[in-house]
């Protein structure tokens, strides 16, 4: 599952230097916000076909969607 931990990994910065990245540029605000939507769309997928727990599942969703929210790359 894609990340905006392991996108920052991968480019060797940190995860607030690409949030920070996101808020000046517009085409990489859009790549966070697609991961974000890459990790709904498995979470959820996942959540149903009894791959995660549900009670995890619903958590990790909160937290995803609370970040989501605060962020510059909703």
């Amino acid at each position: 599952m894609p990340s905006v931990a392991g996108l920052a990994c991968y480019l060797g910065i940190s995860r607030s230097t690409a949030q920070e990245y996101a808020k000046e540029n517009s085409a990489f605000s859009g790549t966070l916000a697609a991961i974000k939507t890459v990790q709904e769309n498995s979470l959820i997928n996942k959540w149903l076909t009894g791959e995660f727990n549900a009670t995890i599942a619903k958590l990790m969703l909160s937290k995803l969607r609370r970040k989501t929210r605060n962020r510059a790359y909703r």
